[in-house]
């Protein structure tokens, strides 16, 4: 048996008028459909609601009871209802953040701190991805990828333009000299992904609009990106990867960009979500806060 919410809404208001001929004026609906919709509703429960006396009516011991129920049932769909419209219009709840370590570490600087003062309400979780779980489903609510994932559920949305560069440490540069081409990078120590990272083992640089690969053989291989500047401040091989990554080495001249920033290469990190039309609130203020820093160039500062 389910029970029409309208109807029992009617049955209130019946309630409260004092009679169905001054419910159908609050109303402002037919009296004999009122008098129809209850007439039902009592079928449909199989216990009368009204005792009826002529013109009068008043209610039975089961629509006494009837009621307390209704008037419970009422209460809880309008708290329902305020709170999905205040979660509209104050976002709440958690959000968990797929991303490469290093944005996640930029985030962390740069983002969070004013995103957690003005919107206390929502918890947030980092989860770090590698590159080889670029490819993998998405089990966060949002991710930033480095390529756009080839889900037709997951919008993929371009957020932020970077290039790759290569670079070195001046002292690196005093002993084995400074290359003039990238292709010089295959008798250079270099430092580079293990060679299960199969997408990551070769190097690119960009040249006359076309995009090439060095078949680099590195000195010196970790699994992780951040990883490679400390051997590379120390002098111990030639990087590739890109200035705002790198931001802090630069300015104090622990690395220097080789080539004159020439050569690199161009890759787009998208934010991808589910949905565009029932996109949570926490998710989107998320989302419009981090397109705001990468705008202001506060993200990578």
């Amino acid at each position: 048996m389910s029970l029409n919410l309208e109807d029992a809404r009617l049955f209130m208001a019946v309630v409260d008028a004092g009679s169905i001929t001054a419910a159908a004026e609050a109303l402002d609906m037919p009296q004999p459909t009122i008098s129809r919709r209850i007439k039902n509703l009592e079928q449909h429960l199989g216990l009368r609601l009204f005792e009826r006396a002529g013109r009068s009516i008043k209610l039975s011991n089961f629509g006494h009871q009837f009621l307390n129920h209704c008037q419970r049932i009422h209460n809880a769909v309008t708290d329902a209802e305020s709170f999905a419209e205040n979660s509209k219009n104050k976002p709440s709840g958690s959000l968990e953040i797929e991303a490469p370590y290093l944005a996640i570490e930029m985030m962390l600087e740069h983002l969070v701190p004013q995103f957690a003062r003005q919107y206390p309400d929502i918890q947030l979780t980092f989860t770090t991805i590698t590159a080889e779980h670029h490819k993998m489903p998405m089990r966060g609510d949002l991710r930033l990828s480095a390529i756009e994932l080839a889900d037709e559920q997951l919008i993929c949305r371009p957020c932020y333009s970077y290039d790759f560069c290569f670079f070195a440490a001046p002292q690196f540069i005093a002993q084995y000299g400074m290359p003039n081409h990238p292709t010089d990078l295959v008798n250079y120590p270099c430092i580079g992904f293990p060679p299960q990272y199969r997408d990551l083992v070769d190097w690119h640089y960009q040249e006359s609009g076309q995009e090439h690969s060095i078949a680099i053989k590195p000195s010196l291989t970790v699994d992780h990106v951040s990883l490679m500047t400390l051997p590379a401040v120390a002098g111990l091989g030639v990087i590739m990867s890109t200035m705002p990554i790198l931001s802090r080495q630069l300015k104090s001249g622990a690395l220097v960009p080789l080539f004159d920033g020439k050569y690199g290469f161009n890759r787009t990190l998208h934010i991808c979500y589910r949905s565009r039309t029932m996109q949570p609130l926490r998710e989107k203020v998320f989302i419009d806060a981090l397109l705001m820093h990468i705008a202001e160039e506060t993200f990578t500062k």
